[in-house]
């Protein structure tokens, strides 16, 4: 049997879901919290001890049975699913090796748009925009800046706000990218913008200039910055 992934579920707190492919690749997705969005990881392919126990759990448990559990394991293989009751014996210890690395691996920005790779963007430099009713934080580079996911950006447009600016989040509160909470719109994933006034623009609602706004956490403006 050839396995294609792990995903390890908290049913009792759906917030955390983690996927572990065949190759090393890990996906986190947070849904709301500190830490919100989608984050890839860089783990070791699965080894032989790995497949070895999987091929023992699998055996044991019929396909498409989802049992009620707060903690599960479910295999993808190239036949189907397994869902594995993850509170006891070598399913438990699996899922809490895998949650193990998500505390000392590297994460970077996940685009689940799948247009841009973000792995660079693992190490930069941490910048935020604050204001009334907004706060954000971005991971920038020269190329652009990732905004992360939990920011929270302005509920209203500013009527003198540029054409492609107003485009632009408009489009993102269609889609659901900006959502309507408490007082201001929250990103459910993260965005990327090539421009740091773009990014400032699209999340105050107004034309602003984000070379002066986007700061350090010493109060550095990203102008006064080098950027790697």
């Amino acid at each position: 049997m050839k396995y294609v992934s792990l995903t390890v579920h908290h049913l009792s707190d759906p917030r955390h879901k983690l996927t572990y492919w065949r190759d090393g690749t890990m996906r986190l997705d947070v849904n709301s919290g500190e830490g919100m969005g989608a984050w890839h990881l860089a783990a070791e392919p699965m080894g032989t001890s790995l497949i070895g126990a999987l091929d023992g759990l699998t055996a044991a448990q019929a396909d498409g049975e989802v049992p009620t559990t707060s903690l599960m394991l479910t295999v993808e293989t190239s036949t189907g699913l397994v869902h594995l009751d993850a509170r006891y014996g070598a399913a438990r210890q699996i899922a809490l090796v895998l949650e193990g690395l998500v505390s000392v691996n590297e994460r970077s920005p996940l685009d689940i748009t799948g247009e841009m790779d973000w792995t660079k963007w693992s190490r930069a430099s941490l910048l935020v925009l604050t204001k009334t009713n907004l706060l954000a934080r971005a991971r920038a580079r020269p190329q652009g800046l990732v905004v992360l996911a939990g920011s929270v950006a302005s509920p209203t447009t500013n009527k003198s706000l540029e054409d492609t600016y107003q485009s632009i989040r408009s489009a993102l509160i269609e889609d659901g990218a900006l959502q309507l909470e408490n007082d201001g719109f929250r990103l459910t994933r993260h965005l990327f913008f090539q421009s740091p006034s773009a990014a400032a623009s699209v999340i105050t609602g107004t034309n602003t200039n984000g070379r002066l706004q986007w700061r350090d956490e010493f109060g550095r403006k990203w102008a006064d910055l080098d950027l790697e």
